[in-house]
C-alpha cells in the first residue's frame, strides 16, 4: 500500500504514469517539467505503448505491436498489456505482462474495480491476424489475471471506454459487414457474458460504400 506519510502531490503521481509511458525521453522532458517533477518511471521492459490507466496503486498500459523479452520469465513475449504496481512512485514495478496474439496490437486498456461480485477487470483490445476483438480479463489477482471473455469477431478493434456505473462498454471498432470505424456497444455488468445491444455510426457506415468517417 502507499505511504500516505511520503506520498507525493496526486498531480506529481499522475504524471509519473504518463512518464512510464515515455521513459525514454522522460530525462529530456523532466528538464522542461513546471509545477512537477519526475519521482520515478518505467522502462516498460522497451514495449512501445500507448494508453495507460491509473487506477489506485496500479497503472495499466497498453502497447503496441512488437516483442520483448520478459526478465521474470526469459522468454520473448508478443506486446500486450502491463500491469505495474505504482504504490510506490519512485519505483514502479511490473506485476504482470499479459502478452497478446502474435503481431497484435493491444493499445487500448479499460480497468472498473469492485464490480462484478467485488472483482476488478480489464479490457484490452487485439487486433491480429488469428483474433481481431477485445478481451475482458479477471485482474483481482493482479499476479495471476485469467482471460474470462471475449467480444470478437470484428474486423477492427481499435479503442473503448468501460463505463462502470452502468456497465456499458462503448467500443470504437468495425462490425463485420460495416465500414470504417463505428460506435459498438456492449452490456458488460455480467463480464463474463458481454451481451450486444447495438451499433451506432453515420449512414455510411452501414452502406456498401468505403467510409470517410471514423469514430476514434
Amino acid at each position: 500500500m502507499i505511504d500516505r506519510k511520503k506520498r507525493p502531490p496526486m498531480g506529481v503521481v499522475v504524471l509519473m504514469a504518463l512518464f512510464i509511458t515515455f521513459a525514454g525521453t522522460a530525462i529530456g522532458i523532466a528538464a522542461e517539467a513546471h509545477n512537477v517533477r519526475l519521482v520515478g518511471y518505467s522502462d516498460l521492459q522497451a514495449r512501445p505503448s500507448l494508453q495507460n490507466v491509473l487506477k489506485g496503486d496500479f497503472a495499466y498500459v497498453g502497447h503496441h505491436s512488437g516483442t520483448a523479452i520478459n526478465p521474470p520469465s526469459g522468454k520473448r513475449e508478443t506486446n500486450g498489456t502491463s500491469i505495474v504496481n505504482v504504490s510506490y512512485p519512485s519505483q514502479p514495478k511490473i506485476v504482470r505482462h499479459i502478452p497478446g496474439y502474435a503481431g497484435s496490437e493491444s493499445r487500448a486498456v479499460q480497468v472498473v474495480e469492485n464490480f462484478y461480485e467485488g472483482r476488478d477487470f480489464l479490457l484490452r483490445n487485439q487486433e491480429s491476424g488469428e483474433f481481431t476483438g477485445f478481451e475482458v480479463w479477471d485482474i483481482t489477482d493482479r499476479s495471476h489475471p485469467a482471460l474470462i471473455s471475449t467480444i470478437a469477431p470484428l474486423e477492427v478493434a481499435h479503442k473503448s471506454w468501460w463505463e462502470s456505473k452502468t456497465g456499458m462498454a462503448y467500443l470504437s471498432g468495425t462490425w463485420p459487414g460495416w465500414h470504417g470505424r463505428h460506435l459498438i456497444i456492449y452490456d458488460l455488468n455480467d463480464p463474463y457474458r458481454p451481451k450486444f445491444i447495438a451499433n451506432w455510426g453515420f449512414p455510411m457506415h452501414g452502406t456498401a460504400s468505403p467510409s470517410i468517417m471514423t469514430i476514434h
